[in-house]
């Protein structure tokens, strides 16, 4: 393994420490915000992370991955700081903002940095591996989060912003470290913005067959993302206390990390393709058992339906990064995350809007099994389309 690698796996394992992330929700709804409120600021954060995805994966391939992701890392503090005046909306309203141009600036400039670091000529059998031990790497720091959100949500509910903060400080020391590696070509043609641009309309117009795949992995990870977010709620209304649902997540994120470890594996032996539909036909039959208002039964089904997101997502984006030159990675994978962050942000109103009329767990069954049954036919269509049915 070279360093650049050991430097991204300690990056990642700091930058995945948010011990706000399954409890910010119950933190304002105990704090007298309405569910209407609350989900305005996702679905406002999500809009944001649509709108600034482009332009930043954009912004990513012009001044480098690594100054993005110093900036990404930046605004997510700010935002952190927002909550200690929780009191004032429009204060946590600009954090949500601040949020999502942070998480835009990251999100693909990472996995690219990951990507172009790699020295082997066999790069798309070793990113298999090396994004695998990453996603894994992350997955267990949100697992820590996790285990440890309860406890300090006990103590001072202020203290998982605190701790927060902390890590993401030591992220932006850790990503200053890494060297960032740019191709002899790259380095020569540079990054103009209207090449950049010129080269996605080329790669869009003459590979249409990847409009649905990144129709697919836009719709699933806006998906799952969302149903994550209102997970703590939900498993609150069902009956759960806030110390069974940390541990719930920390269970779930070791399974979860696990899965990741084993991608490589579970590739090579079923196929990268059959693997992506088989998790996305279980996941719609276990959405629709969602139905059976069993408190063991839905915290299962959530649990499970986002391992096997770390399956078929992995999967679906090794699918996505072969296919583009490193010119544009960066700025297509943008273009699916605006997709995401958009649908994320659709998908926040109608929870709030069908809430209104059924409980919580029939809301993520309506929404969960028919958004993943029309996933389902993009991804068979697809599959005709690039001929591998």
């Amino acid at each position: 393994m070279n360093k650049q690698m050991k430097k991204m796996y300690f990056y990642i394992f700091w930058a995945s420490l948010f011990f706000e992330r399954t409890l910010w929700m119950i933190f304002l709804s105990n704090k007298g915000y309405s569910l209407i409120e609350i989900g305005l600021l996702q679905g406002l954060l999500n809009i944001i992370m649509g709108v600034f995805e482009i332009p930043s994966g954009i912004i990513s391939d012009k001044i480098g991955r690594k100054k993005s992701i110093i900036l990404g890392h930046i605004f997510i503090i700010l935002y952190l700081l927002t909550f200690f005046a929780y009191e004032y909306y429009p204060i946590l309203l600009i954090g949500f903002v601040l949020y999502g141009i942070g998480v835009s600036l990251i999100s693909g400039s990472d996995q690219s940095l990951v990507y172009e670091g790699i020295s082997s000529d066999d790069k798309e059998g070793e990113y298999t591996k090396f994004i695998g031990k990453y996603n894994a790497i992350a997955i267990i720091a949100i697992a820590i989060s996790a285990l440890l959100s309860g406890t300090m949500y006990k103590i001072n509910e202020l203290l998982i912003f605190s701790v927060t903060i902390a890590a993401q400080l030591i992220a932006l020391i850790l990503i200053m470290t890494v060297k960032e590696i740019k191709s002899t070509k790259e380095k020569d043609e540079g990054n103009k913005f209207s090449d950049i641009l010129k080269e996605i309309k080329i790669f869009v117009a003459t590979r249409k067959e990847y409009k649905l795949l990144i129709m697919v992995i836009a719709l699933m990870q806006g998906l799952v993302s969302i149903l994550y977010q209102y997970g703590a709620i939900m498993l609150k209304d069902v009956g759960f206390g806030i110390q069974t649902i940390s541990i719930s997540i920390f269970i779930l994120s070791v399974i979860s990390a696990l899965a990741s470890f084993k991608i490589e594996y579970l590739i090579g032996k079923i196929g990268k393709y059959r693997i992506i539909f088989l998790t996305l036909l279980i996941s719609v039959i276990l959405y629709l058992a969602m139905s059976i208002n069993v408190a063991l039964i839905i915290l299962a089904i959530f649990m499970i339906t986002n391992i096997l997101f770390e399956i078929w997502d992995t999967s679906l984006n090794i699918e996505l990064h072969e296919t583009v030159t490193n010119k544009i990675r960066t700025s297509l994978l943008s273009i699916c995350n605006a997709l995401t962050g958009l649908l994320m942000a659709a998908f926040s109103m109608i929870i709030g809007v069908l809430n209104k009329v059924v409980e919580l767990n029939m809301v993520f069954m309506i929404l969960a099994s028919t958004v993943t049954i029309i996933s389902i036919f993009l991804y068979l269509k697809y599959l005709k389309t690039i001929k591998k049915v």
